[in-house]
């Protein structure tokens, strides 16, 4: 992938788990992360995974749907802004290396099904302004949510 941009001397992954994470899928034998890539940069996100995130969307859901005294302290509560937050930062990161730096960015998780997708499709958001067309969010849709299940 490096070699393909002629552009840049540097590959970036960008590892949306904690950095823990990543080392305890090495140490049960559950997959790993990129270490030793001759001019490659790892860069770990800290997002949380999708059972944390599903337990914060309930909590949300649920507050929304009550009266509260303490609204925004129960909101904090949920942890919910700091994983949109997190994606956000993220998105922004990976943004950075592609625009600016003009370099190619691999993003993945454990297992690419959520976290990826939603880093994937936010850069592209940014990035692209055909996405953020009606037929362009269509496609970004379907191609990054719908064709990988």
């Amino acid at each position: 992938i490096r070699l393909s941009n002629p552009l840049s001397q540097k590959l970036y992954f960008i590892d949306a788990r904690p950095k823990v994470s990543a080392i305890g899928n090495v140490l049960g034998n559950q997959g790993g992360y990129e270490i030793d890539y001759k001019n490659a940069e790892v860069s770990f996100l800290n997002i949380e995974n999708i059972r944390a995130m599903r337990s914060s969307w309930v909590s949300l859901s649920q507050l929304v749907l009550q009266d509260s005294s303490q609204w925004y302290t129960d909101l904090e509560n949920t942890h919910w802004l700091q994983h949109i937050k997190s994606l956000l930062a993220g998105t922004v990161e990976i943004t950075h290396i592609i625009e600016k730096l003009n370099s190619s960015v691999v993003i993945h998780c454990s297992d690419g099904w959520d976290r990826t997708a939603q880093l994937s499709s936010l850069v592209q958001l940014l990035i692209d302004p055909f996405f953020r067309s009606l037929d362009g969010f269509a496609i970004l849709i379907e191609k990054e949510w719908c064709s990988f299940g």
